[in-house]
């Protein structure tokens, strides 16, 4: 790992449906501007995308660091999460509209959660994408059940309706 590459833990709420307390991202600091860049999409935490810029602070001795607050940068990011059947083949046919928007993912296999296990894919959907796009997409593979969707964050500038 580059020596510039830190993680990052953000309190969660273990509640929630992935049944954790803590996630961890990678981040690049940010010297000049005493933060740092999530360098990774995020799989449960809300609020936050790939690209942006946050503060933390190290806690414990070995130099963990905790986050603490998003610094005015936002990435114009978007991050989308998908529950998935575990090595459901359906998922692929309906990825593809939105691999050609740009959108790409992170996946964990088999996972247990609140609606028991999943294959989970953390979502990013680039500024350049038309997010309304990958929003029709996600909406109709829930509606032919080949995944659960949620969002957790839109860094997109939305249209007025």
């Amino acid at each position: 790992m580059p020596d510039d590459l830190v993680k990052i833990a953000f309190n969660i709420d273990p509640e929630d449906w992935h049944l954790t307390s803590s996630e961890a991202v990678w981040a690049k600091v940010l010297k000049e501007l005493g933060g740092f860049r999530v360098m990774n999409t995020p799989y449960f935490i809300r609020g936050i995308s790939f690209m942006d810029v946050v503060l933390a602070k190290p806690i414990g001795p070995e130099g963990f660091l905790e986050f603490t607050g998003i610094v005015c940068e936002r990435s114009g990011h978007s991050t989308y999460r998908l529950l998935v059947p575990p090595f459901d083949n359906t998922f692929h046919r309906m990825w593809k509209g939105l691999e050609e928007i740009g959108c790409t993912y992170e996946c964990l296999r088999g996972i247990q959660t609140s609606l028991g296990e999943k294959d989970l894919f953390a979502v990013d959907v680039p500024p350049r994408a038309y997010i309304y796009k990958a929003y029709e997409v996600f909406a109709s593979g829930e509606r032919e059940k080949i995944w659960l969707f949620e969002e957790g964050h839109v860094g997109h500038s939305l249209r007025d309706s």
